[in-house]
């Protein structure tokens, strides 16, 4: 990362002080060395304005009574292991200017861990309205930028629950994830944090194993023997003819994908009118094995079947508000650009644009269908690797890029991340984690992010969209719960399906 050495601070008091916090965030002392945030970084920084943030979240749960005294001890613990929790990022005037990382002197874990009483009797549905109210808050970019607020009250004060919020500079979903593990790892040497995560992360191809050779085998080199033979050559020539190919190939899928998202009307999820203020629901847990049953009936992957059931949930909150109905529903889905073994917290996230199949004509197994079919295509296309390399590059000046460069966002109906969570129980302390959701903010104002996550053979789904208070429907109070019902609705639609089909298949072998 480049390293940069500031000029010396003033040693006039009085001129400091009628400084602007942004002009003093310019001059820092010549002993300390700047770390710069990432081209993908900047990328969470430009996206923000008035009516969205850019916070990831995480809550919680505990199925017994925990003290407000110990988890703040352990999340001050936390804090004190990850140095990004005690830094704030300075953004810096210039064109040219690059927004970095600085140390926080006045660090304050209260302005940080903070507890909030849900109202009687504490039920899982004001506690999403709650988050939903937290979610929507904006950082304070004079702080460090997390929060992590603690319910008091929820189910008569019979259980405990958390919720982290943090900017997503700092890191990508998988950042967090990794994060996490690595710290629940730091307090048991017996845990390894590799082993403790569903799969995830790019593959890594492993170095081809070279047979050894007796000495006495050897044969001498020869000028003839370092000709290459017409057939190594030929096969040498078809490899790199097929690579270009397939090159080829991928650069029109993606070409194709991009022309045909920039031609569609959006309809559906849009509205004139906005608001910063935001609303989260999330499903009942679905078991990862009922998933698995369905993904192995229709010969498609557990993100196909998770991504059908939210293009069904979409559709059927339109339906149920008789709102305009577009042919495709057009979602983000970030893809992973970090290696398996890479736990750093950081953003190493791209994406790639995708169509799923909406309207009346559409049913259940046409939209699995039709999602594994697009999804393979997004896969293996350069799509990802398009937006993130360059993106690397040209978002490291966030100052120089014009107000529209992000205008194509706007045509997206929400995001949609599917991201592994740990595989076996995990503790805060002494005490077990019982459940887990995550939350994704909007890639523009009155678009639905969606968050997938596992944790110990569950999955769950979280919604996060625009609040109207003034206006019941589509994005009335309760619109984020009635999506994640439709979802639940549309899964039990697949897995009555595949068990019909099971039982009609024993009942011929009989």
């Amino acid at each position: 990362m480049p390293v940069k050495v500031a000029p010396e601070a003033s040693a006039n008091d009085a001129d400091n002080a009628s400084l602007t916090q942004q002009q003093q965030d310019t001059e820092v002392a010549v002993s300390d060395r700047i770390e710069y945030l990432t081209g993908r970084d900047n990328l969470f920084l430009i996206m923000e304005d008035k009516y969205h943030n850019m916070n990831v979240a995480g809550l919680y749960y505990f199925n017994k009574k925990i003290s407000r005294e110990e988890m703040r001890s352990q999340i001050g613990h936390f804090a004190d292991t990850f140095e990004r929790c005690k830094q704030r990022i300075v953004r810096p005037p210039g064109v040219f200017a690059r927004p970095y990382w600085v140390k926080h002197d006045e660090y304050d874990l209260d302005k940080h861990f903070l507890s909030v009483q849900l109202p009687s009797p504490g039920t899982e549905e004001q506690l999403m309205q709650v988050s939903g109210e937290l979610c929507g808050e904006h950082m304070d970019f004079g702080l460090p930028l997390w929060r992590c607020y603690w319910f008091e009250g929820l189910d008569g004060g019979e259980r405990s629950a958390i919720l982290w919020i943090a900017h997503h500079a700092i890191a990508d979903g998988q950042g967090f994830v990794r994060t996490f593990l690595t710290y629940v790892a730091s307090l048991d040497p017996t845990v390894d944090a590799s082993k403790l995560q569903y799969s995830a992360g790019r593959n890594i191809a492993k170095p081809k194993t070279v047979s050894k050779v007796v000495e006495s085998e050897k044969k001498p080199a020869t000028i003839l023997s370092r000709i290459p033979s017409q057939q190594a050559a030929f096969k040498y020539v078809q490899r790199q003819v097929f690579t270009f190919m397939f090159l080829l190939y991928g650069i029109a899928l993606y070409l194709a994908n991009i022309l045909i998202f920039l031609a569609s009307r959006r309809k559906s999820y849009t509205r004139s009118k906005r608001t910063n203020k935001k609303q989260t629901a999330w499903t009942h847990s679905v078991s990862l094995e009922d998933v698995k049953k369905v993904k192995n009936h229709f010969n498609v992957t557990v993100n196909d079947v998770l991504t059908a059931c939210v293009g069904a949930a979409l559709d059927g909150h339109l339906i149920r508000n008789n709102a305009p109905r577009d042919p495709n529903l057009w979602l983000m889905i970030p893809t992973s650009m970090r290696a398996v073994t890479d736990f750093s917290t950081s953003n190493k996230t791209s994406g790639y644009m995708l169509s799923i199949p909406n309207g009346p004509s559409v049913d259940l197994v046409k939209r699995v269908k039709s999602v594994s079919k697009n999804m393979r295509s997004g896969k293996s296309s350069p799509e990802a690797a398009f937006h993130y390399f360059p993106q690397e590059i040209f978002y490291r000046y966030p100052n120089a890029l014009p107000s529209f460069a992000l205008g194509a966002a706007y045509k997206l109906h929400g995001v949609l991340t599917n991201v592994p969570g740990p595989a076996v129980p995990l503790k805060w302390g002494t005490h077990n984690i019982d459940a887990m959701v995550a939350f994704i903010p909007q890639a523009m104002p009155n678009s639905v992010s969606c968050a997938v996550y596992t944790y110990q053979g569950h999955v769950t789904l979280s919604v996060n969209m625009d609040l109207d208070e003034e206006e019941p429907g589509l994005f009335g109070p309760g619109a984020a719960l009635s999506i994640t019902k439709e979802f639940e609705t549309a899964f039990q639609e697949y897995v009555k399906m595949v068990d019909a089909s099971e039982a009609a298949k024993v009942k011929k072998d009989l």
